[in-house]
């Protein structure tokens, strides 16, 4: 191996060190924000962006954190434009900023969507999600999934990564809503171990 290359390793590993210290300081500082001690692995990562396209633009991600799905939807085409993050946490958004020239980073809650418009009119083609939604009130995941799939196209859907056993989403916001979430992906080679579930609408064209 060569001197350039030993370098790029070290740097590399130096990089993903800070990562992970960045991650877990956030952590500690609010678990329910954050929702996992450590970011998700690049197994979980190809698993959660695995039907993601570019035709799919634009392209939203919910609670990016320091950017392991970031990194995997560009990996699958998606052009830097048509990637809009929204992240609550003011440290990651700062860091995303500087990571991801291109993408578009706004540090907000994601129940605001419906405020703002993000997309220019465009409807989002796909969402890839690493809200912690086992961690929220059932009030408070209502208020961000309606404001999500109301910006949402018809037929798009939302892919979910959690750590529990079952659908992170209480069953009485997927009734209220006609939404329908099915498992599509696990892993064990994820610390913890990952499932993604795809959250899609039950009826297109309905509106709450």
């Amino acid at each position: 191996m060569g001197r350039t290359n030993r370098m790029q390793l070290e740097a590399d590993k130096v990089a993903s060190v800070r990562e992970h210290l960045t991650f877990m300081f956030q952590y500690f500082r609010n678990p329910k924000e954050v929702g996992s001690l450590v970011p998700s692995g690049p197994v979980a990562s190809n698993l959660m962006t695995q039907e993601i396209e570019p035709g799919h633009a634009p392209v939203l991600e919910l609670g990016p954190g320091t950017g392991a799905f970031t990194r995997a939807i560009l990996a699958r085409g998606v052009a830097p434009g048509d990637l809009t993050l929204v992240e609550t946490n003011s440290e990651f958004c700062t860091r995303l900023q500087r990571e991801f020239p291109g993408v578009h980073v706004h540090c907000m809650n994601a129940a605001d969507l419906v405020k703002r418009d993000l997309f220019g009119g465009k409807k989002v083609g796909a969402v890839v999600s690493g809200v912690p939604f086992l961690l929220l009130k059932p009030d408070e995941a209502m208020a961000i999934l309606s404001a999500v799939f109301e910006v949402m196209a018809p037929k798009a859907a939302l892919y979910q990564v959690t750590y529990g056993f079952t659908t992170p989403f209480p069953r009485d916001v997927m009734r209220e809503l006609d939404l329908t979430a099915t498992r599509i992906a696990s892993t064990f080679r994820n610390a913890p171990p990952a499932a993604v579930y795809k959250l899609v609408r039950r009826t297109t064209g309905k509106r709450h």
